[in-house]
């Protein structure tokens, strides 16, 4: 779960956020400023993995 606050999320984010991924079920609301990634957002952020390369622990991963 995440959550979303003003103060430390872009605009540009945001925007993406309710205008994509919220109305195409990549993450849903659990409750006030609560979201959740759905399996389908699980999904696609694992073929996104596969097309950005991702620095995870010091280590570039492709």
């Amino acid at each position: 779960m995440a959550t979303c606050l003003r103060l430390g999320t872009s605009n540009t984010v945001r925007r993406q956020f309710y205008r994509y991924l919220l109305p195409n079920g990549y993450v849903e609301r659990v409750g006030r400023g609560v979201y959740e990634i759905t399996v389908k957002g699980e999904k696609f952020l694992e073929i996104l993995a596969w097309h950005v390369r991702i620095k995870k622990r010091g280590l570039w991963l492709s």
